[in-house]
């Protein structure tokens, strides 16, 4: 089996966190987060790319919200959301 070395600044590059990003906001674009994520979006991923290359990165708190059925009130429950920067980290591939 072949060692493939090096993955990991492949998988920081910043090339690669934009791609994440677009593919993480998918569906959500009209949120205020990720409104406001877009904005300053090289400053926030040039500051996820440091944190994840100096093993800092710390991921966000769980955000919860109701979701609530008015034909169903039985089935009121929450839901847990990522913040963006969380979102875009789970879509990053190598």
């Amino acid at each position: 089996m072949k060692r493939i070395g090096n993955l990991f600044e492949q998988f920081v590059a910043f090339p690669n966190l934009l791609q994440a990003y677009y593919k993480a906001r998918k569906g959500s674009r009209r949120n205020q987060e990720n409104s406001f994520f877009f904005v300053n979006l090289e400053a926030e991923l040039l500051q996820l790319q440091e944190e994840l290359q100096s093993l800092t990165y710390a991921p966000q708190p769980y955000r919860y919200i109701q979701i609530y059925d008015p034909k169903l009130p039985q089935r009121t429950g929450f839901l847990r959301k990522k913040g963006t920067k969380g979102q875009a980290l789970h879509s990053l591939h190598g």
